[in-house]
């Protein structure tokens, strides 16, 4: 078994932005983006365990207001750098 720490890791889907992240590649927000310079830098997703809901759905570039809800706003939260022993060469 691989431990955890021997791992890049950038959260769900590699999501960490660029500044932070630990791999060397873009994420999957900026790749999808610079395929597409319409599409807003953005993600949302909507996840469920009920039966009567929808399934799960991920949006890159957006947000469906089907789902969200009408007026719904996006919200952003500042974002931090923490210090980490995990170091990667």
């Amino acid at each position: 078994m691989i431990p955890s720490e021997a791992l890049a890791n950038d959260g769900v889907l590699g999501l960490a932005f660029a500044g932070m992240s630990k791999i060397n590649h873009p994420n999957i927000v900026d790749a999808v983006q610079n395929s597409n310079s319409e599409l807003v830098s953005v993600f949302a997703f909507h996840l469920t365990n009920e039966a009567h809901e929808d399934r799960p759905e991920f949006h890159f570039g957006g947000y469906d207001l089907s789902v969200a809800g009408e007026g719904t706003a996006l919200a952003n939260f500042p974002v931090m750098t923490l210090p980490s022993e995990f170091k990667t060469d």
